[in-house]
């Protein structure tokens, strides 16, 4: 999945600060700012513990210190939008929280213009929301 640091076979793919720090044919993505996720949805940074038979696994969040990560350039092009959790969304101290942590990853990124821009319509939209939804 594009909104997750793990690639499809599974590995992580590479944190950036720009598009310089990516290969060639990828783009530097915000998915911790146009997914939101809590510490126990492992899309970015996953820890893994093994727990008898299986592993128990927690990730970083976008204001606990998620990055942005290097995508494919061709899948960052084919379209992204927001993805809202109603555990965050509806909980108006986490909203905020995620607002902060996803306005001060946007200003250490030096991204693609047009990822940054649709990145930013993320938060400006939960923005929007906080300000109407929110005492």
């Amino acid at each position: 999945m594009l909104n997750s640091q793990l690639s499809s076979d599974g590995c992580l793919r590479a944190t950036c600060k720009a598009d310089a720090d990516c290969a060639a044919d990828e783009l530097c993505f915000p998915g911790p700012v146009v997914a939101q996720v809590d510490a126990l949805n492992p899309l970015f940074a996953p820890t893994c513990e093994p727990n008898g038979t299986r592993c128990d696994c927690t990730s970083k969040t976008v204001d606990t210190g998620a990055e942005a990560y290097c995508a494919a350039r061709a899948t960052v092009f084919a379209g992204f939008g927001c993805l809202n959790r109603p555990s965050i969304r509806d909980d108006c101290a986490k909203l905020a929280a995620w607002i902060g942590g996803a306005e001060a990853l946007m200003a250490s990124l030096t991204l693609e213009p047009t990822v940054a821009t649709a990145a930013q319509a993320c938060i400006t939209r939960n923005s929007e929301y906080h300000q109407q939804n929110c005492p």
